[in-house]
């Protein structure tokens, strides 16, 4: 805690913003993680929840105003209050999309939530008097009780609050009677609802839950960004969620943060230190050979996915475990022989 509290005082200005999206992606991770990792759900659009939370927060902060020849609305409500209402405005969605888990399932589910990204992409192209179109709105910097989170340090220790309280919520859930009966849920949903589960109650509260987390990180997204554009916002961005949670571990906060921190972190470090590689392009122009960072950055979580379900089904999170085993069984057999005596050594 410590090295992160002091890494903003000492990084350059590009890793401390490439921190602030790692923390904020750290919290949507365990957002989404909820949903399929301990509910079983198959959601795979939180870049729908991150747009509602994103786009709330600058209608609700931003005065009406003339962009481009257009008039767009707005509230002007303080930014601590809009950002309230935007995390809480996500929550609600979240809870309006409840009974679609209810009656579809699994791949059905899956589908349909793709389906949303694409209206909501639509929707945030089109409805320029709240969005602004194409070309997106400003986002105000946070102020709360008179500070201003304007920096990208001051937005280090605000996201890195947001996650700390956000991972400690999804632990506490998970180890009361309401995460056990998701766990239940996602396990076998017939023995759930013999048990006296309620099935749509239960995922009703866990799509609040992932809404107003989501909230938290589509706030914060706008914040780091300073901007919201729909194209933030597109099918690309659940990928990315998608690879988060899957190398994370489904079903574990921590595992949550670690599959954050190497898909945000990994594409930044090939950008700046991937030069060395002679298959990588750094410089940006089109007519360099090579693949660029991203492209590399795709390639190398395409293979991790891959090996991670084949090899370590439950990602990042169970690997200490696992080697905690494998320590602990090569200790005892080691210690066999030494307990039989010499005479059965012999």
């Amino acid at each position: 805690m410590v090295v992160v509290l002091v890494l903003p005082l000492l990084l350059s200005p590009f890793w401390v913003q490439t921190g602030v999206f790692a923390l904020v992606a750290a919290i949507g991770a365990i957002g989404l993680n909820l949903l399929m990792g301990s509910a079983g759900v198959f959601w795979v659009a939180p870049s729908f929840f991150f747009a509602v939370g994103s786009y709330s927060y600058a209608v609700l902060a931003v005065p009406p105003a003339h962009l481009l020849g257009q008039d767009v609305a707005g509230v002007g409500l303080p930014t601590g209050v809009a950002a309230l209402l935007g995390v809480l405005a996500t929550g609600i969605v979240g809870l309006l999309l409840a009974p679609l888990a209810s009656r579809l399932r699994t791949l059905g589910l899956a589908v349909a939530s793709i389906g949303m990204i694409y209206v909501g992409q639509y929707v945030l192209d089109n409805a320029t008097h709240l969005t602004g179109g194409t070309n997106g709105r400003t986002i105000p910097a946070l102020n709360v009780l008179g500070y201003t989170f304007a920096s990208s340090q001051s937005l280090w220790y605000l996201a890195l609050t947001c996650l700390i309280a956000t991972w400690l919520y999804a632990q506490n859930l998970l180890r009361s009677r309401p995460g056990r009966a998701l766990q239940a849920l996602r396990d076998n949903p017939l023995a759930a609802q013999a048990m006296g589960v309620n099935i749509p109650l239960e995922k009703a509260k866990v799509y609040i839950a992932s809404g107003v987390i989501s909230g938290v990180c589509g706030v914060m997204l706008a914040l780091a960004f300073q901007t919201v554009q729909p194209a933030y916002f597109d099918f690309n961005l659940s990928v990315q969620y998608l690879a988060m949670t899957i190398l994370g571990g489904l079903g574990s906060p921590t595992g949550a943060v670690a599959g954050a921190m190497i898909v945000t972190l990994v594409p930044s470090l090939v950008a700046q230190y991937g030069g060395f590689l002679p298959f990588v392009n750094t410089s940006g122009s089109l007519g360099s050979s090579g693949l660029t960072a991203q492209e590399v950055s795709q390639i190398v979580f395409g293979i991790a996915i891959i090996a991670f379900l084949r090899f370590i089904p439950g990602g990042l999170a169970s690997i200490g475990p696992l080697l905690a085993d494998r320590v602990q069984g090569l200790l005892e057999r080691r210690a066999r022989p030494s307990a039989r005596g010499p005479a059965q050594a012999d």
